[in-house]
């Protein structure tokens, strides 16, 4: 039976994705995975959720990058494409309201020109290099580790398989000619200037009226942060919810497993006369601005 497909564009890859739904189950399964806390954790998340999602690319090529306009842009059509953030005014250490288009943030990351390959040999080995799969990059290793998209030597290609987090990765990287790391420093490092100078948002403190703005990284965690802020949901009030429609409207749980969360919130809107009221909205998301959080500057 055909599905519905979302159309997402990688403008700097030159593809369209096509995505399946985010259906509540795996919505509540992301917001779990945020909440637990584990940044491990839910860089595999994201990486197996987007392989079961996307449907005409392999989701094990993605970048960051592109991994962080996916799920953006699927919390735009499945909870908001607005969202009330948190900041503290570095000066008071009062907090403050910061609202985020997200879709004017996906419209202008588009906008920058990033270099998404390169190529990089010594003698007989060359190495193909893209920007990072995984968000957990605290070192130069980790994000080469990560960035390693195929290997040759001799004419051959060097099966090296997936990097995985409970092994020393930087053993992985002890065959790489110094000629060869110095050079993919550098090319990350032009990438990563490109992002640093994209304005993500701004925010202004009230009391303060001091600007800074929140910018994006490949060698820091600040996608993975603001993916966490945009997941992040009340999750009493998730229960409350499917509660609500599988015990007092008697549906079925499959439809309840095979919904979004926007349509979960029309069966109970259109049943609202029949409902209880309704949990209050989830509290803002709180952003850490705290010196040497790396996420305002």
């Amino acid at each position: 039976m055909s599905e519905f497909l979302h159309t997402i564009p990688l403008v700097n890859r030159g593809i369209k994705v096509r995505c399946k739904e985010l259906h509540y189950y795996a919505y509540k399964n992301l917001v779990k995975t945020v909440l637990n806390d584990s940044d491990e954790d839910l860089d595999f998340f994201i990486a197996e959720l987007l392989q079961d999602l996307i449907t005409n690319y392999d989701g094990g090529k993605l970048d960051i990058v592109d991994k962080f306009t996916i799920l953006t842009y699927l919390r735009c059509v499945n909870v908001d494409p607005k969202v009330s953030l948190e900041s503290t005014c570095l000066d008071t250490s009062r907090e403050y309201a910061v609202d985020v288009d997200l879709i004017d943030l996906l419209t202008r990351i588009d906008d920058i020109k990033l270099e998404k390959n390169t190529t990089l040999d010594y003698g007989d080995l060359i190495i193909n290099f893209q920007l990072p799969r995984s968000f957990i990059n605290h070192n130069v290793y980790e994000i080469c580790a990560s960035s390693i998209a195929s290997v040759f030597y001799d004419g051959k290609e060097v099966k090296v398989g997936d990097y995985d987090f409970n092994i020393d990765r930087t053993k992985l990287l002890e065959g790489i000619p110094a000629k060869i790391m110095s050079q993919f420093r550098r090319f990350i490092s032009r990438q990563d200037s490109k992002l640093r100078e994209f304005n993500a948002f701004a925010t202004t403190s009230p009391f303060t009226s001091k600007t800074s703005y929140f910018r994006l990284s490949l060698q820091s965690n600040t996608m993975l942060n603001l993916i966490k802020y945009l997941y992040t949901d009340n999750f009493q009030s998730l229960y409350d919810l499917e509660h609500h429609i599988f015990g007092r409207m008697n549906l079925p749980y499959d439809v309840i497993r095979h919904s979004t969360l926007m349509e979960m919130q029309i069966f109970t809107n259109c049943n609202k006369d029949e409902a209880e009221p309704l949990p209050d909205e989830p509290p803002t998301v709180g952003v850490p601005a705290a010196p040497g959080e790396g996420l305002f500057d």
